[in-house]
């Protein structure tokens, strides 16, 4: 089954940066930028930005730096600018990928899987809680039906707009002796 995610993650965020200037021209160290960015980017979970790497120097307000952050284990070009006249109020991350929502993409698959079986399905997928919308990209969930039986299933993601395939294992579920 394909389906279009129900929503995706925007690409631009903001985030108050912890570095600040007592210069007349506002100036930030590329490294700060650095920190700023997994923040920026994946608010709900700044830990699945592993990597940052901005060409080195000093910019200044209102500048803008060409990045390459690795989310979930993917290389992606980010275009990081420093806000207003101090670069401590913050920074504007934008990406040109689409980012899928790992919750979201759950909740869609719970849907037609609870529409397709005619009775509701829980879906747990693992972290991180986003992932890059590359085709080949996958999101290794459970199924949980409501006789506590758990079925693992494989999300594809198919195009960059994160389009999605839902991949069924066969083979009996298995049942969580503990309740």
């Amino acid at each position: 089954m394909t389906r279009r995610p129900a929503r995706g993650w925007v690409g631009v965020a903001a985030v108050v940066m912890a570095a600040g200037c007592a210069s007349a021209a506002p100036l930030v160290d590329v490294d700060a930028l650095e920190e700023a960015v997994p923040a920026a980017l994946v608010p709900d979970d700044p830990s699945a930005v592993t990597g940052v790497s901005c060409p080195g120097g000093i910019v200044a307000a209102g500048d803008r730096v060409r990045c390459v952050a690795t989310v979930a284990g993917v290389e992606v070009a980010v275009t990081v600018t420093v806000d207003g006249e101090d670069p401590g109020a913050g920074v504007t991350v934008s990406v040109a990928e689409r980012l899928v929502d790992v919750a979201d993409t759950a909740a869609a698959v719970a849907e037609r899987l609870s529409e397709d079986l005619g009775e509701p399905q829980d879906v747990e997928c693992e972290a991180p809680a986003v992932r890059v919308a590359r085709a080949g990209e996958t999101i290794s969930c459970t199924v949980t039906d409501p006789r506590g039986g758990r079925h693992p299933v494989r999300v594809e993601i198919l195009d960059a707009d994160g389009t999605w395939r839902l991949d069924l294992f066969p083979g009996p579920p298995t049942v969580d002796p503990t309740g």
